[in-house]
């Protein structure tokens, strides 16, 4: 009787142990498997913030009459980042549209012609901010002498 206490007490103790040792992976697996979530989230988050790309149309509107004039009036338009400094210029068919302007906030200015030109627009760019073809429309003041 008293080799099988024995043997049960050791038994009961190795399954304890092995009982434990499981416990202890598992908490280190769950463990690992938070970190790299909590990390493909931050990850995510990146991917997002860089993706996020809007498109511009430039209009221009008469100071004095609120009138549209037509964009090609001026020899061209700029969009600077006031974050990174960059410039930004529309393509050359698209004359008064720029394409795929990262996540920011931008001033939009036009270059002046001889006796004309425009008002520059501050503008952060926000998806509640598109129409329904997918724009962002900045609108510019334009001034003639």
């Amino acid at each position: 009787m008293k080799k099988f206490t024995y043997v049960l007490s050791v038994l009961l103790f190795a399954f304890t142990v092995n009982v434990q040792a499981q416990e202890s992976e598992t908490n280190d697996v769950q463990n690992n498997q938070t970190t790299v979530v909590e990390h493909m989230v931050t990850e995510v988050a990146n991917v997002n913030s860089v993706v996020i790309s809007y498109d511009v149309r430039i209009e221009l509107v008469d100071e004095r009459s609120g009138q549209p004039v037509d964009p090609r009036t001026l020899p061209g338009y700029a969009a600077e980042n006031l974050d990174t400094n960059q410039v930004y210029y529309p393509g050359y068919y698209d004359y008064n549209e720029f394409s795929n302007l990262p996540a920011g906030t931008y001033r939009f200015d036009s270059y002046n012609g001889y006796f004309d030109g425009s008002s520059s627009a501050v503008v952060t760019l926000d998806p509640s901010l598109e129409g329904n073809d997918g724009f962002i429309v900045v609108t510019l003041q334009y001034w003639s002498e």
